[in-house]
């Protein structure tokens, strides 16, 4: 490697990082510790070149697993490239959100909600995301570095309008047609996501669900940085406190009089999710709970297990996709003495299974990112949320899953590709 994009080795690093323990056998304990404990205080201070040479110095260490890392870094950088236009049909999937972010109309338009705090209240608003064709499910195509963004290769913020409570509430309303099921789907980002991306990845759900009801978005103010977890741990928290996505619910039930409303919550997002399930419980309305999905939960599992106990009763489903291979999960685990995390396990000993939670075991679907986002990065998952969402049917009755009865409960396991 010459010139180091950090982006990419980050990548690398994820796509690699399963084969890892493997490759080092008994150095690879004190290599994971070496290497977590510089992103955990060192890298927060240094420039993406420096990250990305001393994440490479780090490699350098242990020459097979150097080989390993420059061989998929070729593989991501640019290759073959044949530049040109594509003529198509893109569709237009409209996003219904609510965060808290500061709001800046001097910026460009996928960047005007920003990576800093409000001042406290809802910020409400529509956009509009193009979904260009031959996409491949679960991915939100995205132009490499080299050139600019193409509406029939990519998944674009087509238009944005920031709007007030009632004009959210009442164009909400009037994308219902009369007799429709009034449902809806709420999607809660994790860690490192700008509003940007929480924005393309609510489209690409609602898109491969083929969901028919309300696309809806609460983005909590992650600073979309690798670096900036600690930053995104305050803003949850921020954002627990002053009950944004309760209120957002609340909302959504009472003035979207929506009659089901489902949830997935990815990574960090699931702290607001978990916690938010515990304090509805009261909350009078009509509308009911559909599937609720936990997707790689950055939460503890001791908390999640707790939390669970408090979970309404009228939810469909609770689904919890957890995996062995999470790297991203496994770095919170680090940071956090640790402490398990409900989105990862060791072994059976430690995965999470509690009522009225079915647990989900997505080992054996990584991808190229980590694992972590294999919930939207992974055509299986994918189809698996969509027969939740479609049929509500059970596990036992699903594609590709086979239970097994633990000493802690039953589990469901991923069936390898």
């Amino acid at each position: 490697m010459t010139s180091l994009n950090l982006e990419r080795v980050i990548e690398a690093m994820f796509a690699i990082w399963h084969e890892l323990p493997e490759l080092l056998n008994e150095r690879w304990e004190s290599f994971e510790t070496d290497l977590f404990e510089f992103l955990k205080t060192n890298a927060a201070n240094k420039t993406n070149d420096q990250v990305a040479q001393e994440i490479l110095e780090k490699f350098g260490k242990y020459e097979q697993a150097l080989a390993l890392l420059d061989s998929k870094y070729q593989e991501l950088s640019p290759k073959n490239y044949e530049a040109g236009s594509v003529s198509a049909e893109y569709e237009i999937i409209p996003v219904y959100f609510a965060t808290p972010r500061h709001y800046d109309s001097s910026k460009s338009l996928d960047q005007q909600f920003t990576e800093v705090r409000g001042d406290g209240s809802l910020n409400y608003g529509v956009a509009e995301v193009s979904i260009p064709p031959d996409r491949r499910m679960g991915s939100i195509n995205q132009p490499p570095f080299w050139r600019s963004e193409d509406i029939d290769r990519d998944m674009t913020i087509y238009s944005l309008t920031k709007l007030s409570q009632s004009e959210f509430s009442a164009q909400a309303n009037k994308a219902f047609s009369g007799g429709q099921q009034r449902e809806g789907m709420v999607f809660v980002h994790g860690y490192n996501v700008t509003f940007k991306t929480a924005l393309l990845r609510t489209g690409q759900l609602a898109y491969d669900l083929a969901f028919k009801g309300l696309p809806l978005l609460f983005s909590w103010t992650s600073t979309g940085h690798f670096m900036g977890y600690s930053a995104d741990e305050e803003n949850v928290r921020w954002s627990q406190q002053l009950r944004h996505f309760e209120s957002f619910l609340e909302f959504c039930f009472n003035e979207l009089k929506l009659d089901t409303i489902h949830l997935v919550a990815h990574s960090m997002g699931n702290r607001i999710l978990t916690q938010t399930l515990t304090q509805i419980i009261n909350v009078q309305t009509k509308g009911k709970l559909g599937q609720v999905v936990f997707a790689a939960p950055d939460v503890d599992a001791g908390t999640f297990k707790h939390l669970a106990a408090s979970f309404p009763s009228n939810a469909a489903r609770y689904t919890l996709y957890t995996s062995k291979h999470d790297l991203a999960v496994r770095l919170s685990e680090f940071l956090h003495g640790s402490y398990p995390r409900a989105g990862k396990f060791k072994d059976e000993n430690d995965v999470v299974i509690v009522n009225p939670v079915e647990t989900l075991d997505a080992s054996n679907r990584r991808n190229d990112f980590v694992g972590h986002s294999y919930f939207s990065d992974n055509k299986s998952i994918v189809s698996d949320i969509f027969h939740l969402f479609k049929n509500n049917l059970s596990p036992d009755d699903r594609f590709g899953l086979k239970g097994r009865t633990l000493q802690c409960g039953k589990m469901w396991i991923f069936s390898k590709l």
